[in-house]
């Protein structure tokens, strides 16, 4: 069995590996000693198997978790990439009818705007507090993204779609930036997955 185990493909780790060549050292003295009718030298010996078969268990258990955090993670980047990306859009039609909006001055129509505004940063907030750890450098952009929405909402507000528009393209790039660096960050993810077997 200790054989059998040490031929499945297993996260190619040199510690996993040493601690399965001596499980497996461990369990051929033991055969030896069984075979040389020393049945009591075999039971130390199976004991130091046992006990290096439970180091490479655990050290694959940690590799295993490792790998499924990782997963994870990923799955969560590959979302909130997916979510920036619809905010962005979002934030850029705001700053397009904003635009639209600076020759009318229509109060009522910049009112319903920074309603609008003000539905999407909470949900860039979220986009930025699930990401903080898996990557924080997009979270950060996001922040900053969301800065930037605040502003254009109070923009709206006073009736000023002007700096508004301004400012929720400038939102919209924040978001865009961020959700390159979600890409960056899940590239980098990908190349230890790949590289941990």
């Amino acid at each position: 069995r200790t054989d059998q185990l040490k031929d499945t493909p297993l996260p190619a780790k040199d510690e996993t590996k040493t601690a399965l060549d001596k499980a497996t050292k461990a369990m051929t003295e033991a055969a030896k000693a069984l075979d040389n009718q020393k049945s009591e030298n075999a039971v130390p010996k199976q004991d130091k198997a046992i006990h290096a078969l439970e180091q490479a268990k655990k050290e694959i258990a940690e590799k295993v978790a490792e790998l499924e955090k990782r997963k994870d993670d990923m799955a969560k980047l590959e979302d909130a990439a997916q979510k920036l990306g619809e905010l962005a859009k979002a934030e850029n039609k705001i700053a397009d009818k904003a635009k639209d909006m600076t020759a009318k001055n229509d109060a009522k129509a910049n009112q319903d705007l920074a309603k609008k505004q003000d539905s999407l940063t909470p949900q860039a907030k979220d986009v930025a507090k699930n990401i903080e750890k898996a990557a924080p450098e997009a979270a950060q952009k996001v922040n900053e993204g969301t800065k930037s929405m605040e502003a254009a909402k109070k923009e709206l507000d006073q009736n000023k779609p002007s700096p508004a528009a301004n400012q929720a393209k400038d939102a919209a790039q924040k978001l865009e930036d961020a959700q390159k660096a979600i890409a960056k960050a899940l590239d980098e993810m990908k190349a230890k997955q790949a590289a941990a077997g």
